[in-house]
């Protein structure tokens, strides 16, 4: 094996470094390289568009979908708070009922703690 020593090294090596003239591009090969690099990404970006599409499409859906049941859960709160202050209302009426009903008791023990106090009525002691 002989080994190359001088210039004509140096010039083997420069020689692996450069690329050979038909391996380099021209201008208008280079133009389209970066056209198809273009279309490459901008097909690229229409795919990724299309899903965020989808995605929102189905998001909305979803969203509308949880809206149909908070308002449904919100008629159902309505309809118990009408049934709560109803029972209330009733609650309250039946509150003054008994109240009313207890001062009507007391009232008549005490006008009967009274007339035993007093003793008999009148009419019982004019028969006596």
């Amino acid at each position: 094996m002989t080994q190359i020593r001088g210039r004509a090294a140096v010039r083997k090596r420069r020689d692996q470094e450069l690329p050979i003239m038909k391996d380099r591009k021209t201008p208008e090969s280079a133009d389209l390289d970066a056209l198809s690099h273009l279309r490459a990404h901008r097909v690229l970006v229409a795919r990724r568009i299309n899903e965020i599409a989808l995605q929102i499409a189905e998001l909305r859906t979803e969203v509308e979908a949880l809206d149909k049941e908070i308002r449904s859960k919100v008629q159902q709160l309505e309809e118990v708070d009408r049934g709560i202050s109803v029972l209330m209302s009733v609650h309250n009426l039946r509150a003054r009922h008994a109240a009313r009903f207890a001062d009507a008791i007391r009232h008549q023990a005490a006008a009967a703690t009274a007339t035993d106090q007093d003793g008999p009525p009148a009419a019982e002691r004019a028969d006596s």
